[in-house]
């Protein structure tokens, strides 16, 4: 038995969600919308659009969310370095997502989506509300 075979749950190193917990607890305000933020569009894009066929985002702002959960997987749970800032980098991708959840914004008010009515309003609503929360996110960690 190794010693992280007898650790406590929750505290070993081979503990994902101590894990998570950690790099969560290491995360800035700033840092913890933008995930959020990400996190939501990742999982409105798999429910609206793949299973519901409801709605769906531009793929640039699923790219957007990707990119900045894949940057806080490397830097916070895998402990890597990223070949450019990594705080400049999520601050970056916070604001593209609110700029180009704008712009989805815009167009679908111009392409008549609000006519349309029930699921694909809320998915659409809750879409433009994660992009604003992944740039408030960048807007409060590029202050600090």
């Amino acid at each position: 038995m190794t010693s992280n075979d007898d650790a406590t749950p929750g505290t070993g190193s081979n503990d994902p969600v101590g894990q998570a917990n950690a790099a969560i607890g290491q995360m800035s305000a700033g840092e913890k919308l933008i995930g959020l933020g990400a996190l939501v569009l990742i999982a409105v894009d798999l429910l609206a659009d793949i299973i519901l066929d409801e709605y769906g985002m531009g793929r640039l702002l699923w790219l957007v969310a990707v990119l900045a959960v894949a940057a806080m997987w490397v830097r916070r749970l895998r402990g890597g370095a990223l070949a450019i800032s990594y705080e400049a980098t999520v601050v970056f991708l916070g604001y593209v997502a609110g700029l180009v959840g704008l712009r989805e914004f815009l167009g679908d008010i111009e392409g008549g989506l609000f006519d349309a009515g029930g699921g694909t309003v809320f998915f659409a609503l809750i879409t433009y509300l994660a992009a604003g929360v992944m740039a408030f996110g960048a807007y409060q960690s590029s202050r600090s």
